[in-house]
């Protein structure tokens, strides 16, 4: 009992200690020039088999499911029209740590080199660009902010999953940066619906915005 004990409390520091490294070690934010940055882009964030699940421990709501499918296919339809780029971004679980930590919670789901990282195939839109991450923060991988640079984006149209972790993450430091962030709330699924809207009322009150269906624009708003 008390190695059981001695070994998860050894577990729990290592994870504290780890977390705190990574936020240390992260780079820092840099607010954006966004009179420099007229460009749009709507981001798809980790809408994945392993993450998209309509049943199981960690699936979402079926309906939900459904329409934030239609919403995200349309919605990237629409942007390919005004020129607006889609742009894709996966997670997958890297660090030994978390992989082991998944593999106890969630059956292995999200790790490095699972079948399920693939993109849900009810999601039938071409992406423009696609990019890895391996935090929930977007931002923390340095080809999304490169991209973002490159192609003078300043208005971010979030849609994916899920809404209290990785679009929670993505959508603060996208704010912290001063970029415009529009959440699209039918193209983002939650499994936690109440914690959520904790969180969706803490971003608008730092700027975000909130829009239901279609309607894009090909600048900030």
């Amino acid at each position: 009992m008390n190695l059981i004990l001695g070994l998860t409390l050894a577990l729990i520091v290592f994870l504290m200690a780890n977390g705190l490294y990574r936020v240390i070690n992260r780079p820092r934010a840099k607010p954006i020039d966004k009179t420099a940055r007229p460009n749009s882009a709507l981001l798809v964030i980790d809408m994945q088999h392993d993450f998209t699940r309509a049943s199981g421990k960690l699936a979402h709501d079926p309906e939900r499911r459904l329409v934030a499918f239609h919403q995200i296919n349309e919605l990237a339809a629409e942007a390919h029209q005004l020129g607006i780029p889609v742009i894709e971004i996966s997670h997958a679980f890297t660090d030994p740590l978390e992989k082991l930590v998944v593999k106890i919670i969630a059956g292995g789901a999200g790790i490095e080199g699972s079948l399920g990282l693939k993109r849900d195939d009810a999601l039938t839109y071409e992406a423009n660009y696609h990019v890895w991450k391996h935090e929930g923060d977007s931002f923390t991988a340095p080809m999304f902010t490169r991209y973002l640079d490159d192609h003078e984006i300043g208005h971010l149209y979030i849609t994916g999953q899920d809404a209290t972790a990785c679009i929670n993450a993505t959508a603060k430091a996208a704010l912290k940066r001063h970029y415009d962030v529009t959440l699209i709330d039918d193209a983002i699924l939650a499994r936690n619906g109440g914690k959520w809207q904790a969180m969706k009322d803490k971003l608008l009150a730092s700027g975000a915005r909130l829009a239901t269906g279609l309607g894009l624009s090909a600048g900030p708003v």
